[in-house]
């Protein structure tokens, strides 16, 4: 069956998330889906629940992140970003996403500064060590 995309978004994906919002497995499943949907604003009260209730914090942390990211919501993400890093310490994934904020305000110093220190801290992160690969080819 065939469903228009502004008719999931507005009609089901709602009920999706509401049966999903106490169970942070199928509800990050869910919001990430969403993302590649392209359904970003739609899933920002989503990524917080996650956040609050998600066991595994970082990725809690690094979903509210990415999803604050994606909707160009750049002080929001570094804000859940570095309060992850003051309460948990340093992660390379987040320090990743951290990156990624940088680089989007067009602070490609900090960026690569970040990127780099998030390899130091994990150095066997695909995504950041493709980005910083593709940074110097």
């Amino acid at each position: 069956m065939y469903i228009a995309k502004e008719t999931y978004r507005k009609t089901i994906l709602p009920d999706v998330l509401k049966q999903e919002w106490q169970n942070p497995d199928r509800l990050y499943t869910t919001i990430i889906q969403s993302l590649k949907d392209g359904f970003t604003a739609d899933v920002v009260d989503a990524a917080k629940q996650l956040q609050l209730i998600d066991a595994n914090v970082e990725r809690g942390a690094v979903t509210l992140g990415v999803v604050y990211l994606q909707n160009k919501r750049l002080d929001d993400a570094e804000g859940v970003l570095n309060g992850f890093v003051r309460q948990h310490g340093e992660n390379g994934i987040i320090l990743t996403n951290l990156a990624k904020v940088y680089s989007f305000r067009g602070d490609t110093a900090r960026a690569d500064t970040t990127l780099w220190h998030a390899l130091e801290v994990d150095p066997n992160q695909e995504n950041a060590l493709l980005w910083f690969a593709a940074q110097r080819s």
